[in-house]
């Protein structure tokens, strides 16, 4: 295979294509065999039935044989031919997404706390978001702990953090094979707290008291069928009855535990046999990072967790087909088969369900980490940052990651000249693209992801923004109180422990004119010696003015030019202060008022 993606997925398509014509013919095969099997089954027995020739009998346990091996046949081969289409699948939406940017996956059902310290302003998650870009998980856990890494904030072993999604980043066709097993999985937000109840609360499968009587019981039935099959009557027929209902009924005494099972576990069994195939698939992988090797450690810790989860697949499938009252009925009358597979249950409980919960979190982790990874894979144009221990942040021809390449405009800057840098410009000029374009690059250096530039050197910082309060009538909180609670709280994120990076937009917009500027002043200068960096947006010149009078800002901007009535952008940034207001024209445009009337 390619190391070039473009190329991989072109190679892969192809292939995926064929095998699923190959499939295809075989199912069809199979399917006419397995009918032709079963209809020349039963017209042997028919010959039998009207005194055919004993030679028959072998024909018909031939066609038997030959009807079951085509059914496995069959099943096996729709399974593929399933596996080939998601496969094929997630290899085409990925070939879409590279040359057109569409996002074909599920948004996920997620929202930040409104006091999180960037999450609402930086579009993190929704439509079109940096989640939505990044996400490629196997399940809803994997998407949720992939919200979790781009929520924290953490500004620790970044390194560490690369050096994993590069191992991951390589081990693409394995990371394909898992994605297209994903589409089996059980789409259950609540899986993981489920499976964690279920393994805090402890059953048990059958009494000691049962077993003599389950033994005798058993042995009973098989007895008077023996008789049976030596003189057939109604009264040995009768007795076998009873034999069977007994042990029916030693079946039905347990029937609460096989019940309260179900309603954790039910219908689960497919879910835990693809995810027994999934870890298979990883614990043949070799990461050599650290924290790849830590991953491996922790589902290969004396436990083949592949293994495991198979088994519990198989006790599942048997809680999942009492349903079926003839195989209930017949077996269960003869041997305690679901009352062993109970008990079967119940060792597996003891012994690893504490473990279950445990195992689908860090199969979640590895999906968030894995997702990253296909974000890098797919921007093979972006860098890795470098990360520094000393406050500072330097780019070089930087990019906002979820606008298309070629509609996307970069720009470079550092914090050389001032720590507070204020931003003016006309409207709709970039000044809060530019804003978010610092910020979500800053988060994507921090997890670990490469970051759409051609060079970034970066100190972790804190990211903490203000660029879209509203006001909340739920706790009678009006808008301008609402910005004023957002800045305090940013401010009290600060901490000399670590430095931050405010991201601000137009703060005190719900007050008026005057009381706006003098505020805005103000709260700038009492930043002045805190442990942090700063961007501001302002339409107000007299704030940026403040770069003239004092050393620790500096002002840019971004301008419009008009050419007639039309407003052009560049989106390039400025030194400077910005002087040419667009307002007027835009509404003008826009068929609000005749600046002529």
């Amino acid at each position: 295979m390619s190391n070039n993606l473009r190329d991989f997925l072109k190679e892969s398509i192809a292939n995926t294509k064929v095998k699923q014509f190959t499939t295809k013919r075989r199912v069809l095969v199979l399917s006419i065999l397995r009918t032709l099997f079963f209809l020349a089954s039963i017209y042997i027995f028919y010959l039998l039935l009207n005194e055919g020739p004993d030679w028959l009998w072998y024909l018909l346990v031939l066609g038997g044989v030959l009807f079951l091996a085509a059914v496995s046949h069959f099943i096996d081969q729709k399974a593929k031919l399933d596996y080939l289409k998601n496969l094929r699948h997630e290899l085409q939406s990925e070939w879409d997404y590279l040359h057109q940017s569409r996002l074909s996956r599920v948004v996920l059902d997620h929202s930040s706390t409104e006091n999180h310290p960037f999450a609402r302003d930086l579009n993190l998650f929704g439509a079109n978001s940096l989640h939505h870009h990044i996400d490629r998980s196997l399940s809803q856990a994997g998407a949720l702990r992939l919200a979790e890494i781009l929520e924290a904030n953490e500004g620790m072993a970044i390194a560490e953090k690369q050096d994993f999604v590069r191992d991951l980043e390589a081990d693409r066709e394995r990371n394909f094979h898992l994605r297209a097993l994903g589409h089996q999985l059980v789409d259950d937000k609540a899986l993981p707290s489920k499976l964690r109840a279920w393994a805090g609360k402890t059953f048990k499968a059958i009494p000691n008291l049962f077993m003599p009587f389950l033994l005798m019981g058993s042995l009973f039935a098989f007895y008077r069928l023996y008789v049976l099959v030596l003189d057939f009557n109604a009264i040995h027929f009768q007795i076998l009855l009873y034999a069977m209902s007994f042990n029916l009924m030693l079946l039905f005494l347990r029937m609460k535990v096989f019940r309260e099972q179900q309603a954790v576990l039910g219908q689960l069994s497919e879910a835990m046999k693809t995810y027994a195939s999934i870890f298979k698939s990883i614990e043949a992988a070799q990461y050599p990072s650290e924290m790849g090797r830590a991953f491996l450690a922790k589902i290969n810790n004396g436990t083949k967790v592949s293994v495991e989860l198979g088994r519990l697949s198989k006790f599942l499938e048997s809680l999942d087909n009492m349903s079926n009252a003839i195989v209930l009925v017949l077996v269960n009358g003869f041997i305690p088969y679901h009352l062993a597979k109970l008990r079967s249950l119940e060792k597996w409980h003891q012994q690893y369900a504490s473990k279950l919960p445990e195992w689908i979190e860090a199969l979640a982790n590895w999906e968030a980490y894995m997702s990253l990874a296909n974000y890098c894979d797919v921007h093979s144009d972006y860098v890795w940052p470098t990360i520094s221990e000393k406050p500072l942040f330097e780019c070089s021809e930087l990019g906002h990651p979820l606008i298309p390449k070629d509609q996307c405009v970069s720009n470079s800057y550092d914090f050389k000249l001032a720590p507070y840098l204020i931003l003016t410009g006309s409207n709709m000029s970039g000044k809060s693209t530019f804003l978010r374009t610092i910020g979500l690059n800053l988060i994507l250096a921090q997890i670990g992801a490469k970051v759409c530039a051609e060079s970034m050197h970066t100190y972790p910082f804190q990211v903490l923004a203000s660029m879209s309060p509203t006001d909340n009538l739920h706790d009678n909180k009006s808008y301008f109180q609402s910005e004023v609670l957002r800045l305090k709280m940013l401010i009290d994120k600060i901490s000399d422990k670590r430095w931050s990076l405010l991201i601000l937009d137009e703060i005190l917009r719900g007050t008026n004119s005057d009381d706006k500027k003098l505020g805005s002043r103000k709260f700038l200068l009492g930043l002045r010696t805190k442990a942090a960096f700063g961007m501001l947006a302002t339409h107000d010149v007299d704030i940026a003015e403040l770069a003239e009078e004092h050393p620790e800002f500096s002002a840019s901007y971004f301008e419009s030019q008009v050419e007639g009535q039309k407003l052009l952008f560049d989106y390039k940034l400025r030194k400077g202060v910005c002087r040419t207001p667009n307002a007027n024209l835009l509404m003008q445009n826009y068929g609000l008022f005749n600046l002529e009337g």
